[in-house]
């Protein structure tokens, strides 16, 4: 099998073909899609090195993390529905599954690839759980069949909180992934099928 491809559809476009009403509101958070004026705040624990210590890269200017997200169409941000305040992000970024070449139209924009990131002050509050499990609901909401995930194994946080979120380990890999500071590691893959989310309460 060959490597998911992403789709040329971005999430925030599904969102706004089917009408989603935005913000996504949880218990204690909102959901909105990421937009330029977000990006002053966002970035002021994005260019902090214990936020990207596990992420697949840094930035070194704020203009270059809102050239990748914007295009991505990918990303929400986080906040408090009480005031407002900026805890983190999270994102559903729309993959192609892997389909033989006679089926590969049927495939198109049916999983997304999850990912989160909370400010270094609001982790250990329950958000990101409560935050992606929302996320999760609206890709659900969406059609979209599959979620997917990976971290670094050593990245206890992240395959931690796949699992409480119900989603089961299906990769484990020996030292295949290349940490900038740790070197060579191992790293893990969790998914979960639309269809296998928990009721919701």
């Amino acid at each position: 099998m060959t490597a998911d491809t992403t789709s040329q559809r971005t999430f925030h476009e599904l969102c706004a073909a089917r009408g989603t009403a935005f913000p996504v509101l949880t218990e204690r958070l909102t959901l909105s899609p990421f937009t330029a004026a977000d990006l002053d705040e966002v970035w002021e624990y994005w260019r902090l090195p214990e936020t990207t210590h596990w992420m697949s890269r840094r930035y070194e200017a704020p203009e270059q993390l809102c050239d990748r997200w914007l295009p991505q169409g990918s990303k929400f941000t986080v906040r408090l529905r009480t005031d407002g305040a900026l805890l983190g992000d999270v994102g559903a970024r729309l993959q192609d599954g892997w389909a033989q070449q006679e089926a590969a139209d049927q495939a198109r924009g049916t999983q997304v690839e999850l990912d989160w990131t909370l400010a270094p002050q609001h982790q250990a509050h329950g958000y990101a759980r409560e935050a992606v499990r929302a996320l999760m609901e609206l890709v659900a909401d969406l059609g979209v069949r599959r979620m997917q995930a990976g971290c670094f194994a050593e990245n206890t946080g992240s395959w931690r909180l796949m699992e409480a979120l119900g989603m089961r380990r299906e990769t484990s890999t020996v030292r295949e992934s290349l940490h900038r500071d740790l070197g060579w590691q191992d790293g893990v893959g969790y998914a979960v099928l639309a269809e296998e989310l928990p009721a919701r309460h």
